[in-house]
């Protein structure tokens, strides 16, 4: 079964806003579970996700430090995995995936999930025009 969602609008540091493929996400940390709407990236290799959010889950500020680079430069990060379930009507898919956790605070950026773990799980398919991007479950990875 295909889950389709429709694009939601994102502000810019700018001020404007922009239509991205956005879907609804739950993320189970150690102490707490937050449904959070997050930029589907496939220009990401990993996904991401601010200082305050993985606060609030719970997650691991202190293993595996390093720099992660982008299209904003160089940031450091912290590494830690989550449960996450994706859902819609009936389907509804849970499976863990590894975060890059922004250390610096007060960034504007959104959760993204980028190619690794996530796109593993399913077909994705961005349909650009009709500003829509579908998630077909992969049952037979090879």
């Amino acid at each position: 079964m295909v889950m389709q969602f429709k694009y939601k609008s994102l502000k810019h540091l700018d001020g404007h806003f922009v239509k991205t493929p956005s879907i609804p996400i739950t993320f189970f940390g150690p102490s707490e579970t937050l449904q959070i709407i997050a930029v589907v990236d496939s220009g990401a290799d990993v996904s991401l996700m601010p200082r305050e959010v993985a606060e609030v889950l719970g997650l691991k500020l202190d293993q595996n430090i390093e720099p992660a680079f982008g299209i904003a430069g160089e940031v450091q990060t912290a590494e830690d995995h989550v449960r996450v379930k994706i859902q819609k009507g009936h389907e509804n898919y849970s499976f863990d995936i590894t975060v890059k956790i922004l250390l610096s605070k007060d960034t504007d950026i959104p959760v993204l999930i980028g190619r690794s773990e996530f796109f593993e799980e399913f077909e994705i398919t961005f349909y650009e025009v009709k500003e829509k991007i579908s998630l077909k479950k992969v049952h037979n990875r090879q």
